[in-house]
């Protein structure tokens, strides 16, 4: 029986060949998969609320933005890319420093804790500015009453309007509307509410003398027109007196 014989140069080839691909698959049996940064995230002290901003910065440029879904914890995830590792991840809470870690390979290690804390937040207060009309038609109170510096950012507010004796509540003007007496406003900006009064309440208009419960104003030309007729039935009667007297002289 006769044995096949393979020739050097294509044994040799296919070996090349198994070498190859050998040395290939790990490489492409590597997964990418993303570095996941997490841990706790305070505001002051205080576990941040759930949808508080957390972005990630790789040379000042964003890398990754989420927020959170757990108060006081955060989970980030940074899409694979070799250029980033050994390279500084700044972490923001709400777009203000909350702390930094090192982007390495998640292949090694997929998971990277930093806890994360900002302080000083500033705070934004808002002014509530609240008429009534007409003046003396009745009053509005606030709940929670209005602090010297404004209403902190987000405050909600109830007013309630009370009318004056004679009037009734008609509705609410400006940054409110609607016709019940009570209110509720959330402060996210300077706002102006104006209280509508109606009813009876307005005092009367002045009078100079009334008959028989009804006012009017006394006419001033009836009174004169009777006192100059007399004066002039008077003159004429001068006048003629002194016309016969000067016919009786003559």
């Amino acid at each position: 029986m006769n044995r096949m014989k393979w020739p050097k140069r294509l044994v040799g080839a296919l070996l090349v060949l198994v070498l190859g691909l050998a040395l290939a698959v790990p490489a492409f049996a590597t997964p990418v998969v993303p570095l996941l940064f997490t841990g706790d995230v305070t505001i002051d002290g205080v576990d941040a609320p759930i949808g508080t901003d957390i972005t990630a910065e790789i040379e000042a440029e964003e890398v990754a933005s989420t927020p959170t879904t757990v108060a006081g914890r955060y989970a980030i995830s940074i899409d694979y890319n070799s250029s980033y590792i050994g390279k500084t991840v700044v972490l923001k809470v709400n777009d203000a420093y909350g702390g930094e870690g090192t982007y390495v390979d998640p292949a090694e290690t997929p998971v990277v804790t930093v806890n994360l804390a900002i302080t000083g937040v500033p705070v934004t207060y808002y002014t509530l500015t609240v008429t009534v009309s007409p003046s003396g038609g009745g009053s509005v109170s606030l709940s929670p009453s209005q602090p010297v510096g404004g209403y902190e950012d987000g405050t909600t507010v109830t007013l309630t309007a009370t009318p004056a004796s004679d009037y009734e509540f008609n509705h609410w003007s400006g940054d409110a509307s609607g016709t019940s007496a009570t209110k509720s406003i959330s402060m996210n900006s300077d706002k102006a509410v104006t209280a509508n009064f109606s009813g009876d309440g307005a005092p009367p208009p002045s009078t100079s003398g009334s008959v028989g419960g009804t006012a009017y104003l006394p006419n001033k030309a009836a009174i004169v027109a009777p006192w100059i007729a007399l004066g002039a039935a008077l003159m004429a009667v001068l006048g003629w007196l002194v016309v016969r007297r000067r016919r009786a002289s003559g």
